[in-house]
């Protein structure tokens, strides 16, 4: 298992750029930041941050780490939140990308104008990516173009959209309003 509080630290170096403004950020001593990037390190095994005169760079190993890192400090908030400890935190919607871009933004610009009180975090990604950030618990809600019936979790139809065919104006298709559901399965 690793230490939320490690890893916490080994973020804050890797946005800061050095173990004193690590500390100052997390109102900790300059010693403790050190020691939990090295109980850190010893626990996994590799070298995480490169010091030097000028500065700390994270290895390639930290940067493999970091993504993780930041979810399990998502993860760990929210749980925090849902027990009530955790203070405000934005409710975090997830969009595929479509949805996010061309769909979403009217509703979100109407829900903070009814809702000026509330935060929220919109997160818009690639539908796989969405869909496992909300498994993972890192997501209030998504509203993606498909779903894999993932369990533990519940889907509604939001939004029914027309699909539009493209094809060339030589195809067979071409001058027709309507294909069929078995005609395009038939195609393809």
């Amino acid at each position: 298992m690793m230490n939320l509080v490690w890893l916490r630290s080994l973020l804050m170096v890797m946005e800061h750029g050095s173990f004193q403004a690590a500390a100052q950020a997390l109102q900790l001593a300059q010693p403790t930041i050190t020691q939990h990037i090295q109980k850190l390190e010893n626990d996994l095994g590799v070298l995480l941050i490169r010091r030097s005169r000028a500065g700390c760079l994270p290895t390639e190993a930290a940067l493999k780490l970091k993504p993780y890192a930041l979810s399990l400090m998502r993860v760990s908030q929210r749980a925090l939140n849902a027990l009530g400890r955790g203070g405000q935190h934005p409710c975090r919607v997830g969009a595929s990308s479509n949805i996010g871009i061309y769909m979403l933004p009217p509703y979100v610009q109407n829900f903070l104008h009814q809702n000026a009180a509330h935060n929220l975090d919109l997160v818009i990604d690639r539908n796989p990516a969405i869909a496992q950030q909300l498994d993972d618990g890192e997501l209030d809600i998504a509203l993606m173009e498909w779903w894999d019936d993932r369990p533990g979790l519940t889907a509604r139809c939001w939004r029914v959209e027309p699909m539009v065919l493209i094809v060339s104006p030589e195809h067979p298709w071409a001058g027709r309003d309507i294909i069929t559901r078995e005609e395009l399965a038939a195609a393809t």
